[in-house]
This record gives C-alpha cells, structure tokens and sequence, in this order.
C-alpha cells in the first residue's frame, strides 16, 4: 500500500509539466492549491493511526515522539531554515561558483597560452 501511495505521488509530480509548473513563482495561487488538495487527500486515505500530520515550525518532539511511541529526547527540537541561514548558504553557494569559475578560467587561459606559446616555437 505504502509502494502504491509512492507511486502516486511520484506520478503526480512528474508526469506531464506538473513539476515545471509548481515550480513557476507565476502560478503559486494554483501550486499552493494542489499542495492543500494533495494533503486533503492524503488525510482522506490514511487511517487517522497511521499518519502523523507534523506541523513544521509548531510541532516538535512531543508530537514525533508521541506518534511513535517512544520517549521525547532532552535536546531541544532542531531549528533549522531560518532566513538567515539560508542567506548565509546561499552566500556560500554563489563564493564556491565564483571560485569553480575562476579556477575554470585560470586553466583555460593557461591552456590557450600553452597553445599559443607551442604555436609559435614551430613557426
């Protein structure tokens, strides 16, 4: 049952341009719809007892932890995707593709210089 709802949900978010078009910013009105129908229906055809419906952002260990049975961890719940941090990767991000590219262009001009110099030794 598990395979089959995979399945689906893997069916449904690339055939035809489905994936294109919730990734288009144009069509967020219509991508956050299917989102909410797409989870509407999921809570439809899972037994109450086997889903847990976790809110990120508002949930956290208790609920994890309830909904599976064991004791809730002592550490706080991990915060992550903060607009700061994803500032600060996407900072990171952009530093590694100006260094890939100016590596990329430090070898290709050594290479079109090599070129160059051998050209001229044969002449």
């Amino acid at each position: 049952r598990v395979n089959i709802m995979m399945g689906a949900v893997v069916r449904s978010q690339l055939e035809g341009d489905n994936f294109v078009h919730m990734c288009d910013p144009a069509k967020m009105e219509a991508t956050m719809k299917w989102y909410d129908d797409w989870n509407a229906r999921i809570q439809r055809i899972v037994p109450k007892d086997q889903l847990l419906v976790f809110k990120t952002g508002e949930d956290g260990y208790e609920q994890l932890a309830s909904y599976l049975g064991v004791a809730v961890p002592e550490k706080p719940y991990p915060s992550v995707n903060s607009t700061r941090e994803v500032k600060f990767a996407l900072v990171q991000i952009r530093l590694v593709a100006l260094l890939v590219v100016a590596v990329w262009l430090f070898f290709l001009v050594t290479l079109v210089r090599g070129i160059h110099r051998l050209m001229n030794e044969r002449e």
